[in-house]
C-alpha cells in the first residue's frame, strides 16, 4: 500500500492520500482520508502480511487443503473455476496470507506439473521411486483425473492365446 501526505483543497482538515489493493479482484483503488481514518486504515491493512517471495509448507498445505474442499464444487458444475481462486484467495486470507487468486491457481498448477512429473516417473519400469512433499495431499484430489489415470498400457508379455490365434490365423490361410 502507498501512502503520501496531502492537503485537501476543499477543507482545511488535512488528509492522507492512499492507495489499496483489493485482494481478490488485484483492482487498485485511490481516495482521501482524514488522518483518523488513514491511521486506522493503514494499521488494520497490515495486520495481514503480504505473501512474497516462496511460499512456506504450511501456506502450501493449506492452499492444498481449500483447493480439495472446494474441487468438488467444480466437479459438480456447482463453481467456476476462477470463483475457486476467488474463495481459495478468500481462505487463505482469513488465515492470515494474503495471497491473489493468480498466486493461488499458478502455485496449484506448479505442484500438479511436479505431481504428474513424479507419477509419470514411477510408472516407467526400472526406475528408482521418487516422490516430492506433497505427493499423498495432491494424489488424495488428483488420483482419478483422467490426466492421472494411465491411458494404455504397453507390454511384451506373449500369452499362449497369443501363439493360439497366430497358429490359427496360419491354418485359415494354407
Amino acid at each position: 500500500m502507498a501512502q503520501k501526505s496531502c492537503s485537501n483543497t476543499n477543507n482545511t482538515e488535512k488528509q492522507k492520500y492512499m492507495k489499496f489493493i483489493d485482494v481478490e479482484s488485484n483492482t487498485e483503488y485511490e481516495c482521501y482520508l482524514d488522518l483518523k481514518d488513514a491511521q486506522r486504515a493503514f494499521t488494520e491493512s497490515s495486520q495481514v502480511p503480504i505473501a512474497e517471495g516462496k511460499w512456506t509448507h504450511e501456506q502450501t498445505l493449506l492452499l492444498i487443503t481449500l483447493y480439495g474442499e472446494q474441487y468438488t464444487k467444480i466437479k459438480t458444475g456447482k463453481m467456476l473455476l476462477r470463483n475457486l481462486w476467488k474463495s481459495v484467495a478468500e481462505g487463505m486470507l482469513a488465515r492470515g496470507y494474503k495471497f491473489t487468486p493468480d498466486k493461488c491457481s499458478t502455485k496449484f498448477d506448479a505442484l500438479k506439473r511436479k505431481y504428474r512429473k513424479v507419477l509419470d516417473h514411477n510408472r516407467q519400469s526400472g526406475n528408482d521411486r521418487k516422490s516430492f512433499a506433497y505427493y499423498d495431499e495432491i494424489h488424495e484430489i488428483c488420483r482419478k483425473e483422467p490426466w492421472v489415470q494411465s491411458i494404455a498400457v504397453a507390454s511384451n508379455e506373449l500369452t499362449d492365446a497369443t501363439f493360439e490365434n497366430c497358429n490359427e490365423r496360419n491354418s485359415f490361410s494354407n
